[in-house]
């Protein structure tokens, strides 16, 4: 009876975000109006400090990447340094100069709404010819159309052009870290400059700064659900839908849900709750109807759903419980294993093994994954959200790491070998030490065991990682490998063992893993990726 309730609660939900007005009841209204704004939780927890802190049309830079000390932003990238800023549109549009930055050097400028749509980038594998940015409003345009305008880089415009679908909106800019660029990065970022324009292209009137809106207190002691209609109240109005023919229906739900300016007020007869579960019901079969299955256990978002959600509320709202502000594809990529080509992979990266002390999970990799110019990889442990605590500060491993093959090569670096075969990463406690020759490639998990979460990033992908024609890693269960003897069953060196994953008794497939992405979505947070 439970399961007939909410599978016709998300059929009647479905056919209000379908455009079909048959079903426009304050209830489902309500609950289309939380499955569009649950993203604007995200926006609120990002943007109400750094208003506060630096104002408007300016950046923050972060400058030291994220340690296992670090509990400000939870799964960190620990690729990348960042700078943000909350962009406003209301009074001026807003101008950029970025620095010369080195050919070899990945950096990426993205521009997001504040319902977390991508919907534009400049910089590394994207439009990078201009150092000069001017960010509008698409009212000014005359037209509906928002991101990149096509005269960017033109004689007509010789800079970058961008619409934005939004009066305020997220600038995010991600600095590629290696072992020697810190010092490079730091320049860069402190070269870069945004500033008021003294032009104001839009057309619309009396548009607050966004400090008067978020002056607004939320009330986060609540309900998220509240807090959602409290955010739509504020801030709807000037951040409409980025497919602006959308924005009728939009409109309706939200008056019909009682949403106005500052202002919500719950139809007779509405439950709250009934249509929170409703809209989070939708939003985790949104992300696992969209799902593209891969091979080994992993799949992913479809990439042509990926960080610039338009229509798709119900992928958004998915996307926006673990990954706001997530990039188009390929920009990133963040493939999830289940250890099943048939079922899901919850959430970004699949649901947290527990790890004994005495046991350990194996990657083995086919080959390099294959990437463009300037991309870069990444597979980082977690622990409870965080990074792991361990005496050798690894935290992450991957295309800048000192990774060796099976034969004491390096698969990366000046001095790697021409090989492009199968190397493997090994996750074990911290304080159950492997082999010299595996500690090249050993990311720790908890000392002692204990639960552990190993999430999986692709920047600048080929085609292949994202049609499934690269052989995805194989991830294995099994004995801890010692470096008192090894293990019975577990090769001594990296790679060399490949082979005995289907044939070796002491290393099996970990078991098919059933997680929940309604849980997931039920905790909104910032996650930089």
């Amino acid at each position: 009876m439970l399961l007939y309730v909410a599978l016709q609660a998300i059929s009647l939900l479905m056919t209000t975000t379908c455009g079909q007005q048959t079903n426009l009841t304050p209830q489902n209204a309500t609950a289309f109006s939380l499955l569009y704004g649950y993203p604007l939780i995200g926006f609120h927890k990002l943007a109400a400090p750094l208003v506060a802190n630096i104002g408007v049309n300016q950046v923050v830079h972060s400058r030291s990447l994220s340690t296992a000390a670090s509990t400000a932003v939870v799964k960190p990238n620990v690729d990348t340094l960042y700078s943000a800023g909350i962009f406003d549109l209301s009074h001026n549009d807003v101008q950029m100069q970025l620095p010369e930055i080195p050919s070899d050097q990945y950096a990426l400028f993205s521009f997001y709404d504040p319902y977390g749509d991508n919907f534009a980038n400049v910089g590394t594998g994207n439009f990078d010819s201009s150092r000069s940015v001017d960010l509008r409003q698409r009212s000014s345009k005359g037209s509906l159309g928002y991101g990149l305008d096509p005269i960017s880089g033109t004689h007509a415009h010789p800079g970058a052009l961008i619409y934005s679908p939004s009066t305020y909106g997220i600038v995010l800019i991600r600095w590629l870290v290696n072992s020697t660029n810190l010092d490079l990065v730091h320049r860069l970022q402190d070269t870069f400059v945004i500033a008021n324009a003294t032009t104001n292209s839009s057309t619309k009137e009396n548009e607050p700064y966004i400090t008067d809106v978020l002056g607004l207190s939320v009330n986060t002691s609540v309900s998220p659900a509240q807090d959602v209609l409290t955010l739509l109240s504020k801030l709807a109005a000037f951040t409409g839908p980025e497919v602006f023919n959308e924005s009728k229906i939009v409109n309706q739900n939200l008056v019909a849900a009682g949403i106005t300016a500052n202002k919500t007020s719950l139809g007779s007869g509405v439950d709250l709750n009934a249509a929170n579960n409703s809209a989070l019901a939708y939003a985790a079969t949104a992300w696992e109807a969209n799902q593209v299955r891969l091979n080994d256990g992993w799949s992913m978002l479809a990439p042509n759903k990926a960080g610039n959600f338009r229509r798709d509320y119900g992928i958004r709202a998915a996307v926006a419980g673990g990954g706001y502000l997530m990039l188009q594809a390929p920009n990133a990529i963040y493939p999830g294993w289940s250890n099943s080509t048939t079922s899901g992979t919850g959430g970004l990266a699949g649901g947290d093994v527990d790890l004994s002390a005495n046991e350990s999970l194996l990657y083995t990799f086919s080959s390099k994954p294959p990437l463009q110019p300037n991309g870069f990889w990444s597979l980082t442990a977690y622990s409870d959200n965080y990074l792991i605590p361990n005496n050798i500060s690894v935290y992450a491993l991957g295309d800048r790491s000192n990774m060796t093959y099976s034969d004491g090569s390096l698969v990366y670096g000046f001095n790697s070998s021409w090989h492009n075969g199968r190397f493997q990463i090994l996750i074990q406690a911290a304080d159950s030490v492997p082999p010299t020759n595996w500690t090249k490639n050993w990311l720790p998990s908890p000392a002692g065991g204990g639960s552990v979460s190993a999430l999986l990033r692709w920047y600048l992908a080929e085609q292949s990682l994202l049609d499934g024609t690269y052989e995805y890693p194989v991830v294995t269960r099994q004995p801890a490998i010692k470096a008192s003897g090894g293990v019975e069953g577990s090769s001594s060196t990296p790679s060399a063992s490949s082979s005995g994953i289907e044939k070796n008794g002491g290393v099996v497939p970990l078991a098919n893993r059933s997680t929940s992405l309604l849980a997931a979505v039920l905790v909104i947070m910032v996650l930089r990726i």
